[in-house]
């Protein structure tokens, strides 16, 4: 895990409405999905057993699936940004929405498992 990697604020991103957001945060947000280090998984366990030694991506099955999940849809905002179709955007960003807070309640029940391993 990359600790120097600058922290991206998911939550804020996706809450931005159709009308606000520029093709440049989509893009910026696009390839920060899709890198493990800047995703959002990446952001939110990087205290987690990693796949393998020196690898960035997690250990967790379900969680790797949800990180896929979440680069997906927030390539589909990016794409759909582009295309000017809001209706397609928003149901994008409303399915990234719910894969981050999945994200987000799957690493902190694996947090709490890791805590309490000896």
């Amino acid at each position: 895990m990359n600790n120097n990697a600058p922290q991206f604020n998911w939550n804020d991103f996706l809450a931005i409405k159709y009308d606000d957001i520029t093709d440049d945060q989509t893009r910026e947000a696009r390839a920060r999905a899709s890198s493990w280090v800047t995703c959002a998984v990446g952001d939110r366990c990087k205290d987690l057993p990693r796949a393998e030694h020196g690898s960035v991506r997690p250990a967790d099955n379900d969680l790797h699936t949800l990180g896929l999940l979440f680069s997906n849809a927030v390539g589909a905002m990016h794409r759909q940004n582009l295309l000017r179709d809001e209706r397609v955007f928003n149901y994008a960003q409303e399915t990234a929405q719910d894969i981050l807070a999945r994200i987000e309640a799957r690493t902190a029940l694996l947090l709490k498992e890791h805590a309490q391993t000896p």
